[in-house]
């Protein structure tokens, strides 16, 4: 897997060339989509095995990632029901459960979806979490989507839970994505979304915006256009609300804010039983959706205008 080293000069998103620069976060430049409102990171010079290495998963010595991967994805269970329940109400009856991950990092969503009678494969760029996945007994291959080489018209959905916006080029993944699966299959994705009212509040200081980790961010109506131009239909849209750890939620504050308060709260968590103690957030600046290749047995979703 190469490292990516190409500066943006036009959004990633629409092609758009009216852009704007908006902040500086973590010495990354992040500029504003005039037209479809994405924002994102021009620099694309990432070392991407570093980035994504196994302090990312087991520590966060960098200051980004997790404490404890196993113990953030436990809490995130209910979640990943719920993702299913919803893909399992749009699947097409005559497709196989069949079912991609991408970004499947240590298998937790496989995991889920295998208890729920899905055939799983996935793929994930960490060499360390792809190896912990294959130790679990999930087929997982290290590298990007593209890199993978699945079959043609292989898979009847792919998911890509909080992956989308660590993806320096959506087009390629989107047309490798199309490739692989099947004619009435389905794509589903939870990113961040730029035209929430929390997005707007919180503006430089919103905790999704975070570079490099992640490089482009969407709202509801530019990611259901992007997907709309591989032969795909937005389906069903929700803002489905999440539940994390008192450790990682301080750990996200103390990284983003800085502020004293938030370091003293993670070193006292960390120090006590209520590291592991769960907590239901849902301030509405995800968003999730299920798009179907060609339309398949849906209506199609109005997005309010950014």
């Amino acid at each position: 897997m190469e490292d990516n080293f190409f500066p943006l000069t036009y959004c990633p998103v629409c092609g758009g060339e009216n852009t704007k620069k908006l902040w500086v976060k973590n010495s990354f430049d992040i500029f504003d989509c005039r037209s479809c409102r994405a924002l994102f990171v021009p620099d694309r010079s990432l070392n991407l095995k570093k980035l994504y290495s196994k302090d990312y998963f087991t520590g966060a010595a960098q200051g980004f990632g997790y404490a404890d991967y196993d113990r953030d994805k436990e809490a995130m269970r209910g979640t990943f029901e719920i993702y299913l329940a919803k893909i399992e109400k749009a699947l097409p009856r005559n497709l196989p459960r069949r079912l991609l991950d991408v970004g499947a990092a240590n298998g937790a969503f496989l995991a889920v979806a295998q208890k729920r009678n899905w055939e799983v494969r996935g793929v994930e760029v960490s060499d360390f979490a792809a190896a912990e996945g294959r130790k679990r007994g999930f087929d997982i291959k290290t590298g990007t989507v593209v890199e993978a080489k699945f079959p043609d018209a292989f898979f009847s959905v792919v998911t890509l839970w909080d992956v989308l916006e660590h993806i320096a080029d959506p087009h390629a993944t989107l047309k490798e994505i199309t490739r692989i699966t099947k004619g009435t299959g389905l794509v589903a994705v939870n990113t961040p979304d730029t035209q929430s009212l929390f997005a707007k509040l919180m503006r430089k200081y919103w905790h999704l915006a975070n570079p490099p980790e992640h490089l482009i961010l969407y709202n509801l109506e530019n990611a259901a256009e992007m997907l709309k131009k591989y032969g795909y239909a937005a389906v069903a849209h929700a803002h489905v609300g999440k539940s994390f750890t008192l450790e990682y939620i301080f750990q996200t504050l103390s990284h983003q804010q800085k502020f004293f308060l938030w370091r003293f709260l993670l070193w006292l968590v960390a120090r006590l039983r209520i590291r592991k103690l769960v907590i239901p957030v849902n301030v509405r600046d995800n968003f999730f959706l299920i798009a179907a290749k060609k339309a398949a047995r849906t209506q199609r979703v109005t997005f309010r205008k950014p």
